[in-house]
């Protein structure tokens, strides 16, 4: 009987379990966050500014995708401002704008990016995330903490707004009684057909 019963509550809660779980919502899966980014502007008396230019655009890029869940497409635009950026982010089928700026001044240095929502951009201030070195080859070492914070924006940014709860779409509830009660009958069901005794041709009769 003890393992009739183990057996019984087995059945019983891996029912209730498959019956929870059909009962709650798939979770969604992350969508790719597609970010226009454009060539970050030099503000330096170097002689090749294109270089440093496509170097610190090159890194920054590998950096934000390395997630999977942010693409990064480069634009060779020159812009000046967020709405000029916006634009070209539209034309690109982008959801956000990256931009931004590097500037050496006597022994320092700074990377100064915005980034900006392609749908409603324009009213708001982008979101500014800088760093600062004393010069361009300490500036490489802190792309890995700047990077991490542009994905953390965007990834928050990203995230769709939590449903207000409604009569139309009530919160997910355990399953009801009538529920359980079928549950119930299928177990016995089930009882009956892994513990009914071997027919009587089966029997092992002993003299």
């Amino acid at each position: 009987m003890g393992t009739m019963r183990l057996a019984r509550f087995g059945l019983f809660a891996i029912l209730v379990m498959a019956a929870v779980c059909l009962g709650q919502p798939r979770a969604a899966q992350a969508e790719v966050i597609r970010v226009a980014m454009f060539p970050v502007a030099v503000n330096s008396s170097l002689p090749d500014t294109g270089h440093l230019s496509a170097g610190l655009g090159d890194m920054i890029a590998a950096r934000l995708e390395q997630s999977g869940q942010i693409v990064v497409t480069r634009l060779d635009a020159a812009i000046s401002n967020r709405d000029e950026a916006i634009a070209a982010g539209k034309e690109a089928g982008a959801d956000y704008v990256l931009f931004g700026s590097y500037t050496q001044f006597g022994d320092g240095a700074s990377l100064d990016l915005r980034c900006a929502p392609v749908v409603g951009g324009e009213a708001d201030e982008p979101r500014r995330v800088f760093v600062q070195a004393g010069s361009a080859s300490e500036i490489i070492p802190k792309l890995g903490v700047l990077s991490q914070n542009v994905s953390r924006y965007l990834v928050e940014a990203a995230k769709p707004a939590a449903p207000k709860a409604t009569e139309d779409a009530p919160a997910p509830s355990a399953p009801d009684t009538a529920t359980l009660v079928d549950l119930e009958l299928r177990i016995e069901a089930l009882e009956r057909v892994i513990f009914a005794p071997p027919p009587a041709s089966e029997t092992t009769e002993t003299d």
